[in-house]
């Protein structure tokens, strides 16, 4: 993990190479033998699922295929035996395929011998897809089950490996992007342009109150200037009211006056 993070590649699915094979096998019952310089894989497929699954180390590399022939042949009846004794109420018979690829795949004169008693066809391990001409897939049929990880058909349309799981550990599983993590930048932006929007309504609340301010002190200037004008008309007011009430008593006695002419005149 450490070496794919420095090249800056981040992985985000595993898989192990014998159910890599597997995954690329459309037999619901098969029994698979993948033979590489250092290692021998056998992987017995029953309704969908390797029963069995065992990895085998070879001789030194030095050795031929032919000199490894025989412990490899060895060990797949061995494993044969051992998963006929477990399941004797429907063991591997002649009618189920044997499949190779790896080295064996280039050795066919040798296939019939894997067989052994169980005397089963043998052949090449097909590649899934589609290959192009001069490229021989049975090298690279782990990595072909690898790719096939997340492309498989939905169950029922194939008999394909029904076990497909992610053996990378736990805690090199790219991160799940969260939700909070997606809301509260948007939070934060909305809450900031709240912020902005309420601090230009008081800006502008205050520069319309330094304006009625500015206003306001010829306002009360003018007011102060009216009470002055005010109190000297009152000031002038009072010798003119000291004069009505002489007048006013006056205006009384002649109205009593002219109402008592006139009545005196109806009498005559």
């Amino acid at each position: 993990y450490r070496t794919l993070h420095l090249a800056g590649l981040e992985p985000y699915i595993m898989d192990l190479a014998p159910l890599a094979l597997c995954r690329t096998l459309d037999e619901p019952w098969a029994i698979i033998i993948s033979v590489k310089l250092d290692h021998l894989d056998i992987i017995v497929m029953a309704d969908r699922l390797p029963q069995l699954i065992r990895r085998l180390s070879l001789p030194g590399e030095a050795l031929s295929l032919s000199e490894r022939l025989p412990t490899i042949t060895e060990e797949v009846d061995r494993t044969i035996a051992f998963y006929n004794s477990s399941h004797k109420e429907k063991p591997l018979d002649s009618a189920v395929p044997m499949f190779v690829c790896g080295d064996l795949a280039q050795a066919p004169e040798s296939w019939q011998s894997l067989a052994g008693r169980l005397e089963c066809p043998v052949s090449i391990l097909p590649s899934p897809v589609e290959s192009p001409e001069g490229f021989d897939p049975s090298e690279f049929m782990v990595n072909i089950g690898l790719a096939l990880k997340e492309l498989l058909p939905e169950k029922g349309e194939a008999s394909f490996s029904l076990v497909n799981f992610n053996a990378l550990p736990e805690v090199y599983l790219p991160k799940a992007v969260r939700l909070s993590s997606i809301l509260a930048p948007v939070g934060i932006i909305i809450g900031i342009g709240l912020l902005l929007y309420m601090g230009f309504l008081v800006y502008n609340k205050i520069a319309y109150t330094d304006v009625l301010r500015s206003q306001l002190a010829p306002i009360e200037s003018s007011i102060a200037q009216q009470h002055r004008e005010i109190a000297t008309l009152r000031e002038q007011i009072k010798p003119v009211e000291a004069q009505i009430e002489p007048v006013e008593a006056r205006t009384g006695i002649f109205n009593t006056t002219f109402t008592s002419l006139g009545k005196a005149r109806e009498q005559v």
